[in-house]
This record gives C-alpha cells, structure tokens and sequence, in this order.
C-alpha cells in the first residue's frame, strides 16, 4: 500500500551496477512518416533515414573539451546525486567519479573513411557499439543477417499502434 501503480521495470540494479540490464533492446527511434528509425539490439545498432533533411549525416568534428562546466558539487547537488545521497547507497569519493567520468567518456579519434562511412539515406547502417561507440564503421555490408534481423525486430514495433 502507498505504492504508485508504474508501468515499467525497476532499474535500480542496473543503475548502481549491481545487475545486469533487464533489456536487450532499446528503441531509439522510429517514425513511419519520415521513414526513419534507429534500434540497439545487444552491441549493435541500426540506423535508418536522414533527419533533418540530412543536417547531422555527417561527421560533425571532435567535441571540444575546451570548457570544462563539470564540477563534482554540481553532480553532487544534482537531483541524481540528492536521490543516490538520499537512498541506501551513497555518492562516491570525488577521486572515484573523476574516473566514473573518465571511463564514461568517448574520445571519437578521427572522422570515418568514406568507403565505411554510414549514409542512412540510402542503406541501413549498422554499427558495433562496443567496438565502435562513435559509430565511425558501417558495417551492414558485412552482417546482412543482422540488418535483417533488427529490420524484422523494427516490423514488429510498427505492427503497434501507439498509445496517444
């Protein structure tokens, strides 16, 4: 009792590292209108359409590190980290979340060769997160069933018509 009715799962494990995620897949997009989509199955992800008429199709440069606007009192005074204080476990030494934050951070080298290059306009585009989190190689060529497998996965989230 006193309990919110929630339609959902809870996350909590996965959130503090001590499970594995409940989920294999993440949907996340996809629109029939415009023609577009974007699904993660296990490590690898599929595109699919332009967005904003092709606007961000591109390699858009490194990310400059520049301005540093992390502090660990602002993560800390966060409503994040209020709800980790406020809960059973508590907020890591700051040594300890500059290297969280290390480790969480992607360092995209250089842009991607052409020949490997995604162009979702045209083909489906499937990249290895794990391997590749800048998604920098296109690698439908190479893993047809996969893109057929994940294009098969999308059909199935069309086939629902939404809630709204």
């Amino acid at each position: 009792k006193g309990q919110a009715k929630l339609d959902g799962v809870d996350q909590w494990g996965t959130l503090n590292g001590s499970e594995r995620p409940p989920y294999e897949t993440m949907l996340h997009n996809i629109d029939s209108v415009r023609k577009i989509a974007a699904l993660r199955f296990k490590k690898w992800k599929l595109v699919i359409g332009r967005t904003y008429h092709g606007r961000y199709d591109r390699w858009l440069g490194k990310l400059s590190t520049s301005r540093q606007d992390y502090t660990l009192d602002a993560v800390r005074d966060s409503a994040a980290g209020r709800a980790i204080q406020d809960s059973a476990a508590s907020l890591p030494r700051p040594p300890v979340m500059l290297s969280i934050r290390k480790q969480a951070s992607i360092y995209c080298p250089s842009p991607p060769s052409e020949d490997k290059s995604c162009k979702p306009h045209k083909a489906p585009c499937l990249f290895d997160i794990e391997e590749d989190p800048c998604e920098l190689t296109n690698l439908a060529k190479s893993h047809p069933q996969v893109v057929r497998q994940m294009k098969a996965m999308l059909q199935k989230y069309r086939s629902v018509k939404p809630h709204n």
